[in-house]
């Protein structure tokens, strides 16, 4: 039996929800002949970005507004501040914007640690194995 028509009895059910996910899940969706109708949502995901990055490590609000002002009127951030957000954008550049590297990163700030992770997972992506 296919996994798509098991999830969609076991849906009906009514006792638990499930979700199924993978970076390859769109191309397995794909190839599925046949899908059950009604009982698939799809929510395509996106890796953080800067700024999800900033509140990951604790930039509040109101900084990351007071950077968005700047910005947006095109004005220079004192030297101090720059430093701190171009060091927080160098990390985000070497860390990367999927959630399990982030939330590593913010758990031990290790970045060595997080280029082990990274190169685990190409590895599994090169043997056809999606972690």
């Amino acid at each position: 039996m296919h996994i798509l028509t098991m999830l969609k009895f076991l849906v009906q059910d009514n006792r638990f929800t499930y979700i199924a996910s993978g970076s390859v899940l769109g191309v397995t969706l794909q190839r599925t002949i046949s899908i059950p109708i009604g009982s698939i949502q799809v929510v395509n995901m996106y890796p953080i970005d800067f700024e999800e990055f900033l509140w990951a490590n604790n930039m509040s609000d109101f900084v990351i507004e007071t950077f968005r002002g700047f910005f947006n009127r095109r004005e220079s951030l004192n030297e101090s501040f720059h430093e701190q957000l171009l060091g927080l954008f160098r990390k985000y550049l070497l860390v990367g914007g999927l959630p399990a590297y982030v939330q590593s990163f913010v758990n031990n700030i290790n970045i060595t640690e997080i280029r082990e992770i990274q190169s685990e997972t190409h590895r599994y992506y090169a043997m056809g194995i999606d972690p």
